[in-house]
Parts: structure tokens; sequence; C-alpha cells
């Protein structure tokens, strides 16, 4: 399912270049990627990425429009030196332009940003990291030590 997401968000870029190429007449929309952009990339998306959990999650400190924060993080992200933060977006300039030097640089990036974000977001954020997990444990022994007391008593 994963696999048909991201090849219908491949396809979509690359027909939305070849729009917005076909539109404007020009090709001259692709930027050089450099190799120290992936800094960029992946800082960029951890604070796009972190923005978006910390605006949605159910809590009492949630934001009443998080789509507003959503939306200025990720404006302030593309802004800031023309990163792509959506590799899918890249993918289709690149393709139409035929310019794919350093392309991984705009996967890579985008990809170790999310991640790091999700991860963080659940260590740090977690409200169960302590008490739901040592209930869980006490709830798993008592239930393993049931099953050992129903076990010898049918011995």
């Amino acid at each position: 399912r994963a696999l048909a997401y991201v090849s219908a968000q491949c396809c979509g870029a690359v027909a939305g270049a070849g729009a917005v190429i076909g539109l404007t007449g020009s090709g001259q929309q692709s930027t050089d990627v450099k190799i120290t952009d992936l800094g960029l990339e992946l800082v960029i998306t951890f604070l796009v990425v972190m923005v978006f959990l910390r605006a949605t999650e159910d809590s009492k400190e949630r934001a009443k429009h998080p789509e507003i924060s959503i939306g200025l993080s990720y404006v302030a992200g593309l802004s800031a030196h023309g990163v792509a933060l959506n590799p899918a977006g890249a993918l289709g300039l690149a393709f139409m332009c035929n310019k794919y030097n350093n392309h991984w640089v705009q996967w890579v990036g985008p990809i170790l940003g999310g991640s790091v974000a999700g991860l963080c977001h659940r260590i740090v954020f977690s409200d169960s990291k302590n008490s739901g997990t040592e209930e869980r444990k006490g709830e798993a022994f008592d239930e393993h030590k049931s099953k050992f007391e129903n076990k010898k008593k049918l011995s």
C-alpha cells in the first residue's frame, strides 16, 4: 500500500512539473543541488515534521488551528534556501529538466529528518514513556503468572 502511495506521489509530481514547465515554457525552475544541502534538508524537514506532530497531537496544549502553524513552518522551510522537503516533488522537476546530479540529497535529507523527528517526538513528548510501560509490563507478568498457575493446577 505504501509503495502504491509513493508511486502515485512520484507520478503526480512528474505530471505537475510537466504542467508548470508547459505553462511557463521554461525549465529554469530547477536548482543545482549540492551535497552540503543534505544538512539543510534534514534540519528543515525535522522542524516541519516536529511542528506537525506537536500541533496535531491530542493534548491540552494542542493548538486551536494546527493548520496555520503547519503551513507557516512549511512556507518558512521552502523559503529558507529552496529546499525540496518533498522527495516526490524534487523527482518531478529533476525528471522534467533531466537534472539528476546529487538528486539523492533531496531524498535522503527529508527521509532522515522526518524519521529523526518522529523518534524524538516519541521519546521526548510521549505521555506513557514511564507509567504506561511499567503498567503494561505488570499486566504481562500477571497474565503469564496466571497461565503458569493454571498449568500447574492441571498437572
